[in-house]
Order: structure tokens, then sequence, then C-alpha cells
């Protein structure tokens, strides 16, 4: 009776086992990773010049986006596709994304992380002009690896 009980326990937790991680890699799979592309409508703004239109026309003109939709209301919206660390820092108040760096400048700390970038909340405004005068400054940057 002992090896019966002992028997069934051990396949009950092994399926209650193997339940719970496959919720876990099910969740996982949803995630998108910061590669793949994702689409997102952003508000730009009625102060002219749209700082957002600008950069979206750019990173559109450079191929970093794939489509860019613009629907003229008051004020402007955009729905944009391309990859979610881009997205997520043209969501960001005031986010600058420059793909030569792969960077987002003015992206908090906590959507960096999230993405896997790599925060610095004190970088210099000149840190890719060397030798240059500049002024002290802090700007928020978060950096990702080059793929």
């Amino acid at each position: 009776m002992n090896s019966c009980i002992s028997s069934r326990m051990k396949f009950y937790c092994t399926a209650l086992l193997a339940g719970v991680f496959m919720s876990l890699v099910g969740c996982a799979n949803t995630q998108p990773s910061i590669s793949q592309q994702v689409t997102e409508e952003l508000v730009g703004s009625t102060v002219s010049p749209d700082e957002l239109r600008v950069q979206l026309e750019r990173l559109g003109a450079e191929g970093v986006l794939s489509q860019v939709d613009i629907k003229e209301t008051d004020p402007p919206l955009y729905r944009v596709t391309g990859p979610q660390r881009v997205i997520q820092c043209l969501k960001s108040s005031q986010g600058v994304w420059r793909e030569d760096y792969k960077e987002c400048e003015f992206m908090s700390l906590q959507t960096c992380e999230a993405l896997g970038g790599k925060f610095n909340g004190c970088a210099s405004p000149c840190r890719h002009q060397p030798g240059m005068a500049c002024i002290t400054m802090c700007v928020p940057v978060c950096q990702f690896q080059q793929q």
C-alpha cells in the first residue's frame, strides 16, 4: 500500500510540475523579444515641427521602421511598426532613437532594463563627438547591444 501511495504521489507531483513548467514556458513565449517587430499607435504634437513625426520619417527612410502610417488628426496619430526597443524609445517622453549607436536618449531606467539595455543616467550630450567643446549636462541614455 505504501508503494502505491508513493507512486501515485510521484505521478501527481510530476504532472503538476509539468503543468507549471508548460504554463511558464507559454507565458514567456507570449512576450515579444526586443528585436521582434511590434506595431503601436503614437500621438504626435500640435506644435510645429512635430519632433516625433520628424523622427518617424527619418527612421522610416533609414529602414529602421518597416511601416509608418500617418493619420492627419489634431493631434496627429502615427501607426508604426518596428523593433520593440525602438518603439518603446519613441513612446518615452522626448525619446530619441540613435540607430548608429543602438541607443535611446531619455528612456527610463525601468524601461531600459526591461528591454535588456544598459542604462547610463548621466551620459554626455557630446559623447559621439570626441574633442568637441561640450556643455556640462547629463543625458539619460539606454544603450543596446549591436545585432
